[in-house]
């Protein structure tokens, strides 16, 4: 007997649906059998079949089963034993159905145990409860989802696991990101990797496993590691120093960016770059140093997103600890309309140190992390 493949069966209005269920025996090979026209079918699972029925008159459904059926369900509702018919001669399944479409299981092994939907999954952030993810189930699979607030930055991912119970290979959804990779943290389990975290963002946290009943996973924590430094808004550009279009990079890496030819308002020269975005996609700009000192730099930006990170290089090193992830603002709009470009202070503020720079060129990169684009349409390197 076959268990576990796809068969289907359609029937419509055929000399076979013609007899009545409860009285026509099964012919050698037969798997359904229905008493009047309609669509019908079965699906044969380990451990029961899933039928499906349509038909504009109460209908009686022979199915045949490896074993007596011990459960059933119609329409998510359990069937008493006494509803679930058995003909011991043709190994068949007999169920009597109303008009309309219908839904049901029959098992001939377990309990018939179903899992209660809606079940809740907590979310930590820094050993804080921060949301919960509503899990649903499927015969093959649970899927819970919701949205959290995170904080801005870079950290990873934990599944806590009650007991250190096998939970296969979890998948988690971060907005955009897929975490499918992890390593043992004791009982639980720990992305092998970093995750980036930014403000409200949809989780979908999925477990494989045929006829699970509930989740494997009592919580989804994050911790914090790497907390970006926010990049300071100016008035106006210094009028003195060292200018670099942003159209005038040297080099890049990881994606590739567009450069706007008027395209956008007020474009200094009348060229920005836009599209600038995807984990991992860098620019490089070339600067001649005139004198050896310390050096604020300065950029000309829009983003319409509600921020953007970056890592900045200083010759192929980040200068401090501070530049390995910036915060841009967003400034509402990506430069099609008036007051979206906005400067900001990438070195020499309050939080962000000044570049020391040697007499000569010197090049500095950009770096995206996550998945943020930014416009930009020029730089300024003024010596202090």
């Amino acid at each position: 007997m076959v268990r576990s493949s796809l068969l289907m069966l359609s029937l419509l209005a055929l000399p076979l649906v013609t007899m009545a269920a409860d009285s026509a025996p099964a012919t050698s090979g037969e798997i359904l059998r229905a008493s009047v026209p309609g669509a019908y079918a079965v699906r044969y699972m380990p451990d029961r079949a899933l039928i499906s029925s349509s038909a504009k008159q109460p209908v009686g459904l022979r199915v045949r089963l490896p074993h007596p059926p011990l459960w059933g369900y119609l329409d998510k509702t359990r069937l008493s034993q006494s509803a679930l018919g058995w003909d011991t001669a043709s190994s068949v399944a007999i169920l009597k159905l109303h008009p309309g479409e219908h839904e049901g299981q029959v098992g001939w092994e377990g309990t018939g145990e179903q899992p209660d939907q809606g079940q809740k999954i907590a979310v930590t952030v820094c050993g804080k409860k921060a949301g919960e993810l509503t899990a649903n189930f499927s015969l093959e699979q649970m899927s819970a989802e919701g949205t959290v607030s995170l904080p801005v930055g870079v950290g990873k991912a934990t599944l806590i696991l009650p007991g250190g119970v096998d939970c296969g290979t979890p998948v988690l959804t971060i907005g955009s990101q897929v975490v499918s990779d992890w390593v043992p943290a004791g009982p639980n389990l720990e992305s092998k990797g970093t995750v980036g975290m930014t403000g409200d963002t949809p989780l979908r946290l999925t477990l494989p496993g045929y006829n699970l009943l509930r989740s494997c996973v009592a919580v989804v924590s994050f911790s914090l590691l790497t907390k970006p430094v926010e990049v300071a808004r100016v008035e106006k550009m210094p009028e003195d120093g060292i200018l670099v279009e942003a159209e005038d990079f040297t080099g890049q890496g990881g994606g590739a960016v567009t450069v706007s030819v008027g395209d956008h308002v007020d474009q200094h020269g009348g060229k920005s770059i836009f599209n600038y975005g995807g984990a991992g996609h860098w620019l490089e700009w070339t600067a001649k140093v005139p004198a050896t000192g310390e050096y604020d730099l300065f950029a000309k930006i829009a983003c319409g997103e509600p921020l953007s990170l970056r890592e900045l290089k200083l010759d192929g090193k980040v200068p401090a600890r501070a530049f390995s992830m910036l915060q841009l603002p967003g400034t509402g709009g990506w430069a099609h309309g008036p007051g979206e470009w906005w400067f900001v202070q990438l070195a020499g503020s309050k939080d962000l140190p000044p570049l020391k720079l040697s007499k000569g060129t010197h090049t500095f990169r950009l770096t995206t992390i996550m998945d943020y684009n930014l416009n930009v349409d020029y730089f300024v390197l003024r010596k202090r």
